[in-house]
């Protein structure tokens, strides 16, 4: 496994990163493991990004994903897809 992109939770419990094996990773910093691992992509992960409960990654299939992290153990990630576009506007 190759990391390519990583991002901290807002909480400091996690710590969530992409790689070149397509998937994303949730990682707990105080217990020093791996909670979850999700396939997200077609493609290897490019971009991760916080905002709120809310994490998004992005992956060179052209795809978006958006997720909803629950700030308790264990974590949940649910993944709603977004076609690529030249642009994204929040």
């Amino acid at each position: 496994m190759t990391v390519t992109t990583l991002q901290m939770s807002e909480w400091k419990q996690w710590v969530v990163s992409g790689s070149r094996d397509k998937c994303v990773y949730i990682w707990d910093i105080r217990a020093n493991r791996l909670v979850q691992k999700f396939e997200a992509h077609q493609h290897h992960v490019a971009a991760l990004q916080f905002e709120d409960n809310r994490l998004v990654s992005g992956s060179l299939d052209g795809t978006i994903k958006v997720g909803g992290l629950q700030p308790f153990p264990p974590p949940s990630l649910c993944f709603f897809s977004y076609p690529s576009t030249n642009s994204l506007c929040c």
